[in-house]
């Protein structure tokens, strides 16, 4: 392998929820266990055995929002990544007390490059605000061999779920809404599109409206997430723009449109060999749905306080420079930079024309402009530079540099500008003497060089007839040695066929039976008993393993409802299902997982009753 070759070998695990075995302990955090993951996790271990590598992982744990607003209505991802060596538990998160949490499941994710591995193991949870705010999540925190690596800090911003008036319109529908319906011109507004479905669509396209002097950007990906809308639970696909005005005056923004297939769940109740989920919908109809109009009135800049060499620049923005090296002999040069950086109408920055230095030359470089679009419109980054080559020693001030620009958050014009920053140049330092031929020419002698003394070879002599071959390979094998050789291996094949044969069915029927007392095993340990929120997830977990022959882990309030609707149990009682399995994952993850709980009885009958069900 040439030297400028590396060799990777990249290995990834991921698990979901009614897959996932993971369970909260009771201060709260969801930990991993084993399931039907064993198998896979031997093999797995006897290929890393096989692999003389390192451990080299850089030690960091971070999170993640997959946005940072949402409203009281909505779920948010959170992804904590770990990376730290020899870490087996599941994060401890601040700053989530005023969520409802749902796990969603684990990712690891091994690499090998080079002999060395790294690890690194996402825990990803959904969760959802009770009430309006502005919240700082985490750290995450998890802690090895008393030492505590902590995550950085995500503010999410919740706005209260507007109201819904009536029954939602249809099983799919679009609505369309817009950050302000009053503003400036340049002032960046987010057009936002929300496609609510409680069905399965596809083969979706988007016709956005054309209006003269509004200009339509699209920010980043869509999201996707669930939401409540008029008391139903819907899957939302979120798609948000940046709309800016280039003149004043009143603009109606028409429906968006959205064409798709729309597929209806069959309504036959009928039992056959063939249903599976995939099946479970029709062949689909086409159908298009538009949203709202939405009227928006855009309006001049003020006049008052408007500078004369107005940028037209509209947002929030700031200005930094420096000079590197601060200090330099005559004859080099140093380099000046000025960021201006913020949020607004970014593409409208200006290029900064830097005033006269006397005595110094000044070259400017290509300004670079760098824009991100985030949650709240875009951002951005321009960078400009200039070589500045004195022509004399001493100290050179170099002067600021202003932008101005309309602040709309405060309704007023602002100017901002850098710090003056100060060059030193000094004399020119002259070259040292050049030594390095000295002993060459002092016509001393070097080291007397030695004979190379030849010790051995290390390569064998050439064959150079085949009667040096006759006692090996042609030799007849004999012996009962050879026939132990030959046959042990299929004989030891056939022998761990009929074991594990043997195995499975053992296992089948200990499945049955503990299938059959499930019922009894959670009656016996949790009626009249006053248990934890935690002992009471894992009894429900244990009951639902041995019942249904799964190998659940964290069992969340969605699993049970349609594990138990699938087995015919009624609306209703798969809703107390739910209802009394969100209660306790709320008290886990919200730092009660200790407090005792008078739930017991109310969990036997909602079971007892779903026993009666069972089609």
């Amino acid at each position: 392998m040439s030297g400028g070759q590396r060799r990777c070998w990249i290995i990834s695990l991921k698990t979901v929820p009614g897959y996932t075995v993971m369970r909260a302990d009771a201060q709260g955090r969801p930990r991993a266990r084993t399931g039907d993951m064993k198998r896979f996790a031997f093999l797995l271990a006897a290929f890393m055995m096989l692999v003389s590598s390192s451990l080299s992982a850089a030690d960091e744990v971070t999170l993640s929002l997959d946005r940072t607003e949402a409203t009281t209505a909505d779920s948010v991802k959170m992804t904590v990544g770990i990376s730290v060596s020899g870490h087996s538990g599941s994060p401890v998160i601040q700053g989530i007390t005023d969520f409802h949490i749902s796990p969603g499941g684990t990712s690891t994710n091994i690499e090998f490059v080079n002999g060395r591995m790294s690890k690194r193991t996402d825990y990803i949870y959904y969760i959802q605000p009770v009430k309006p705010g502005t919240y700082h999540i985490g750290p995450a925190e998890v802690r090895i061999g008393g030492r505590a690596y902590r995550s950085n800090t995500v503010e999410l911003l919740v706005s209260k779920a507007s109201d819904a008036a009536g029954q939602p319109p249809e099983q799919v529908f679009l609505k369309a809404e817009v950050s302000k319906k009053r503003s400036y011109v340049q002032e960046p507004l987010i057009y936002l599109l929300k496609l609510y479905r409680r069905l399965e669509v596809g083969n979706l396209s988007l016709n956005l409206p054309e209006i003269s002097d509004l200009n339509f950007r699209k920010l980043g990906d869509p999201l996707e997430y669930q939401s409540n809308y008029a008391g139903q639970q819907y899957n939302v696909l979120e798609l948000r723009y940046e709309i800016v005005a280039e003149h004043a005056g009143k603009y109606t923004i028409e429906g968006a449109s959205m064409g798709m297939t729309v597929y209806e769940p069959r309504t036959s109740r009928t039992r056959s060999p063939f249903s599976d989920p995939f099946f479970m919908f029709s062949s689909g109809r086409p159908a298009k749905f538009t949203s709202d109009a939405i009227e928006l009135e855009i309006v001049p800049l003020p006049t008052e306080g408007r500078p004369d060499d107005f940028s037209s620049l509209v947002g929030t923005y700031e200005i930094a420079s420096s000079v590197e090296p601060a200090g330099i002999a005559w004859g080099e040069s140093a380099s000046l930079t000025v960021t201006l950086s913020g949020a607004g109408n970014v593409t409208c920055m200006p290029d900064i024309e830097l005033p006269g230095i006397k005595q110094v030359k000044v070259y400017a470089d290509q300004p670079v402009l760098e824009t991100r679009p985030t949650a709240r419109g875009f951002e951005g980054t321009k960078t400009m530079k200039w070589a500045l080559v004195p022509q004399a020693e001493g100290t050179f001030v170099i002067p600021s540099v202003k932008v101005n620009f309309f602040d709309s958050a405060q309704d007023r014009y602002r100017t901002i500008s850098t710090e003056p920053q100060v060059l030193t140049v000094s004399p020119r330092l002259e070259p040292a003497p050049d030594t390095a031929g000295d002993a060459g020419l002092s016509g001393k002698a070097g080291p007397v060089k030695s004979r190379v003394e030849e010790l051995g070879r290390d390569i064998l002599p050439n064959h150079t007839s085949m009667k040096d071959l006759s006692g090996g390979l042609y030799r007849t094998p004999k012996g009962m040695f050879f026939w132990l050789w030959v046959l042990l291996p299929p004989l030891a094949y056939a022998a761990a066929a009929l074991v594990m044969r043997f195995h499975k069915r053992s296992h089948e029927q200990l499945s049955r039976i503990r299938s059959r007392g499930a019922l009894k095993v959670f009656v016996k340990r949790c009626r009249h008993k006053e248990m934890n929120a935690v002992e009471l997830i894992d009894a429900l977990e244990e009951y639902f393993n041995s019942r249904f022959v799964l190998s659940l882990g964290t069992l969340t309030p969605d699993e049970a409802g349609k594990i138990l609707k699938k087995r015919g149990v009624s609306q209703d009682t798969c809703l107390e299902m739910m209802d009394a399995l969100a209660m306790l994952h709320d008290a886990v993850y919200t730092g009660r997982g200790e407090k005792r709980l008078d739930l017991g009885d109310d969990l036997v009958r909602i079971l007892k009753k779903a026993e009666k069900e069972f089609g």
